[in-house]
């Protein structure tokens, strides 16, 4: 058990979904799956966030709050009436991808804020 290893690889599935989309799709080539297999990329995030949330990682409310934001749109693109959304072409023109990134941004930056409140 690892707290600190929690936390970074929640901080890490954050990143990847903040960061823009030629490097999320080179983030899921080198993962070596076959295929457009975009959904990885909320799985990372979900695997992390169910770890980090079981274990108390996270003590920041407005944080935690942004996390949640996150795995609602997450949730919100998922399901067959969504498979279009989960192809590099949406990852890189959608809107809904774009909402994903933003929210991923405040995201990090809460969870940094948090690691240097924690820090001071």
């Amino acid at each position: 058990m690892d707290p600190v290893k929690w936390r970074a690889d929640l901080v890490d599935s954050v990143i990847i979904l903040s960061k823009p989309a030629g490097d999320q799709i080179e983030f899921i080539e080198a993962m070596g799956i076959p295929g457009q297999i975009v959904d990885e990329l909320a799985l990372e995030f979900d695997r992390a966030l169910e770890t980090a949330l079981s274990n108390e990682v996270v003590s920041n409310d407005r944080a935690m709050g942004l996390l949640e934001d996150l795995l609602a749109q997450l949730t919100r693109m998922s399901g067959a009436a969504n498979v279009l959304l989960w192809t590099y072409e949406a990852l890189k023109s959608a809107e809904e991808w774009a909402a994903v990134r933003r929210l991923a941004a405040r995201a990090l930056a809460a969870l940094e804020a948090e690691e240097a409140g924690s820090r001071a």
